[in-house]
């Protein structure tokens, strides 16, 4: 059932005794809230669930989904909209200002995004989904873990199975590891999976284009794989006629009119990157943030920040926002980079960017920084 929402106290530039330990001041019971935030709040993640959250934002609403929690903060200030512990809370999705679903295989359920109130609830094939859906106009697409492939209409629940990813991907050792959308087009990405993995070259990427309705497979493309070109659960991202896919240890820009690799950067990307104003940014294991031209891949800027492996990479209007365990910022025009939230004691749990502002989950906040 729908719970009242209790309403978070907004954490002012200086508050004492609630409790937490802040990024600029290391005694227990002070905060101190940085000039980049729009607001911090105190986080309403209940015991029991685990550190990495899924989230997603847009203009108006804030959804953080845990293992028990599906909670819904208000953009303007941090206040809780709405708390649910009834419906399935990983991967949410918000479809706009009055839907959000949480999209997985299993149970999936649509809530409204002012009100939290219950609108459909469906059963998806399979189980178990290991990276976040992706939206084809009013249908949601969505993989299970042993491979089954979804859509779900987005305002009624309405679900069709569209095959696995060996069938739509045409090669049984395989399954969907992603999917990339531009328009009504939907891309499915996997890679072919060899006997052992240590030490040798990973089998091809492999994409299809697969019709959202029906799941005919309207072509298929193969594109060779080094040893660090293996995929993990990161976002594929579609930019004019370059497809940009993060593996776990590359990034891989394929062109969609050759479907030929244009570039890749095998250095040791982590995490998925930022791409703005037809420049690529990338994090790596070894702490170096990396910035390249999209369309040649040629280097641009490379910055050690003498941090811990960077799991995630915003460019900014006026500095690069990247994630460590801890929220860093590198501005524009300097090499050096400084801490603005998070620490070892925080618990840094996952980041997504809309409108504008960059929200960051953590064990005991949630907090919006300006990234414009």
């Amino acid at each position: 059932m729908s719970r009242p929402a209790p309403r978070l106290r907004v954490l002012g530039t200086l508050l004492f005794g609630v409790g937490c330990v802040g990024p600029n001041d290391p005694e227990p019971g002070t905060f101190v809230t940085p000039p980049e935030a729009r607001w911090v709040v105190r986080t309403a993640v209940g015991p029991g669930n685990s550190l990495i959250q899924d989230l997603a934002a847009s203009p108006t609403t804030y959804v953080v989904g845990a293992a028990i929690d599906l909670i819904a903060y208000n953009t303007a200030d941090g206040s809780v909209r709405w708390r649910r512990t009834d419906v399935p809370s990983r991967a949410p999705l918000i479809v706009d200002d009055t839907l959000v679903v949480t999209l997985v295989a299993g149970e999936s359920a649509g809530i409204g995004a002012q009100d939290g109130q219950v609108r459909w609830r469906s059963r998806v094939a399979g189980a178990a989904t290991t990276f976040g859906p992706a939206r084809v106009g009013r249908l949601g697409i969505v993989a299970g873990f042993d491979g089954e492939v979804s859509s779900v209409d987005l305002y009624s629940g309405a679900t069709r199975l569209l095959g696995t990813g060996a069938t739509l991907l045409g090669n049984p050792r395989t399954r969907a590891n992603g999917f990339a959308v531009t328009g009504d087009t939907l891309y499915v990405i996997g890679q072919e999976q060899p006997a052992q993995v240590g030490g040798v070259t990973l089998g091809p990427l492999l994409i299809a284009q697969v019709d959202p309705v029906t799941g005919a497979v309207l072509a298929r493309y193969s594109v060779p794989a080094r040893t660090q070109d293996f995929l993990g659960p990161f976002r594929p991202t579609i930019h004019g006629p370059l497809l940009v896919i993060p593996t776990g240890g590359s990034v891989v820009v394929v062109d969609r009119t050759t479907w030929a690799v244009r570039w890749r950067d095998s250095s040791g990307n982590v995490g998925d990157p930022g791409i703005r104003n037809g420049r690529i940014y990338t994090g790596d294991g070894i702490g170096d943030v990396v910035v390249r031209v999209l369309e040649t891949g040629a280097l641009v800027r490379r910055v050690r920040t003498n941090t811990a492996s960077i799991s995630a990479v915003y460019p900014c209007a006026e500095a690069v926002y990247f994630a460590t365990g801890k929220i860093m910022r590198l501005p524009l025009d300097s090499d050096r980079a400084r801490k603005v939230f998070g620490g070892v004691e925080d618990g840094l749990g996952s980041t997504v960017w809309s409108a504008g502002t960059l929200y960051v989950n953590g064990v005991n906040f949630e907090v919006a920084l300006r990234c414009p």
